[in-house]
């Protein structure tokens, strides 16, 4: 069984523990040198013509397969001296409450502090901007109840500002503020779509 550590933004980290996201897409790497040609295949796992014959290399997801795990990396703090885990920041835990704590980014945080464990139910490859109005929820944008005067009633960010008419639309907006510089909505890329159960 493979174990991959994979960062979140402390709001998506927060729609996974509350059960509100289970989804997640990451760029597919590299991108095909020409998608109006290569559907996907094999589930997801590689691109061809879809005649059996493949225009470019194949490509395999680097995340796993049904059944692998999947662990949350987040910002956490140690104690220096022995290694400990003393908290985790998204919990509010600083490196200045105790002289001799450390803050390790996501990037750097060791599988042993993980705290949330996901299992892989499903992984497939898409368009970007293919993804459903259903899927866009579950990748954890939220529906208010009352809509703004403009009739929006979702929202990926800050529910008085980042409100749109459509998860879709608000999906659009969470993606571009994460990779709009390199790989923006608009650039219509590839990506990889995994679909998670939280472990209890």
């Amino acid at each position: 069984m493979k174990e991959t550590g994979i960062i979140f933004t402390p709001d998506n980290i927060r729609a996974i523990r509350d059960g509100r996201k289970t989804q997640t897409r990451r760029l597919l790497k590299p991108q095909p040198p020409d998608v109006s040609f290569c559907p996907w295949v094999m589930s997801g796992w590689s691109i061809g013509d879809g005649q059996g014959a493949c225009t470019c290399k194949e490509i395999k997801n680097p995340y796993g397969v049904p059944g692998d795990r999947i662990y949350v990396k987040e910002d956490v703090i140690v104690d220096s001296r022995t290694g400990e885990l003393a908290g985790y920041y998204l919990d509010g835990c600083r490196p200045t409450t105790r002289p001799y704590l450390k803050c390790l980014t996501a990037m750097f945080m060791a599988k042993r502090y993980a705290r949330t464990w996901l299992e892989i139910t499903d992984v497939r490859g898409q368009w970007l901007q293919d993804i459903s109005e259903e899927d866009a929820i579950a990748e954890g944008i939220q529906r208010q109840a009352l809509p703004d005067l403009k009739g929006n009633h979702f929202h990926w960010g800050d529910k008085t500002k980042d409100r749109c008419k459509t998860a879709v639309e608000a999906y659009r907006g969470l993606w571009d503020s994460t990779n709009g510089k390199k790989h923006p909505w608009s650039s219509k890329p590839w990506v990889w779509v995994l679909t998670c159960r939280r472990e209890q």
